[in-house]
């Protein structure tokens, strides 16, 4: 029975369960199947491709399966590094929380460029290279709000640019934070109190009062 899901091939065979490897972009084997009569071989061949990636280290695991019934599949470690070109340079900076200054996990890229970087979870840090040239960088992250903002790149040099996202959420403000009076008995009074959105969401309220005079506020929990 073969079950294709998000790219992978499930196969079960005789109460055993196969997980196929999902394809790696920038790695080709050709041919990827054969027959082999005794005491021969095939030779393969391996593609590395670095087009649209980013300079770094990349590693896969080529696997090699077969009907041995000893040692039915071989794993072979492979990596890759890509160097920048000589006119490439790069931006870096890290993503955080307007409010809180915590990382966010954000991906960013320069609009009309074939690279997306993620920034790392734990410190919110990006890197991305691109020929020297200006450009338009955008940074997206769920549940905030996408900013954009320009940068010139120079060749073999390397600028910062740092982003404080907003997250998407209303932002409750209310002035003052107390109040007081005096009045004479019988008397009344009014008083502004200003309630504040400061966020990009819609907001909702709902006044109520409590009651915590001395006396007072034990009467009020008494009656409930």
């Amino acid at each position: 029975i073969d079950l294709t899901s998000n790219g992978m091939c499930v196969m079960v065979d005789w109460g055993r369960l196969f997980v196929a490897a999902v394809p790696v972009p920038w790695l080709n084997e050709t041919p990827i199947s054969g027959s082999l009569p005794s005491n021969s071989s095939q030779a393969i061949t391996i593609t590395f491709d670095s087009t649209n990636l980013q300079p770094g280290d990349y590693t896969a695991n080529i696997l090699v399966g077969s009907n041995d019934p000893l040692s039915p599949s071989v794993s072979i470690p492979v990596t890759m590094t890509v160097e920048p070109t000589a006119n490439m340079g790069w931006v870096e900076g890290a993503v955080t929380d307007s409010r809180s200054g915590a990382p966010v996990e954000a991906a960013l890229i320069a609009l009309g460029q074939p690279y997306t970087v993620i920034t790392e979870p734990s410190t919110g840090y990006y890197k991305l290279w691109l020929d020297a040239g200006s450009y338009t960088l955008q940074i997206t992250a769920q549940g905030y709000l996408t900013q954009t903002t320009p940068v010139d790149i120079v060749a073999q040099q390397g600028v910062t640019q740092d982003f404080s996202l907003v997250l998407n959420v209303p932002v409750l403000e209310v002035t003052p934070l107390g109040m007081a009076t005096t009045l004479t008995v019988g008397e009344a009074a009014t008083r502004t109190m200003t309630v504040t959105n400061a966020g990009p969401a819609a907001l909702t309220f709902k006044l109520s009062e409590r009651d915590t005079t001395p006396g007072l506020a034990f009467l009020e929990e008494y009656a409930r």
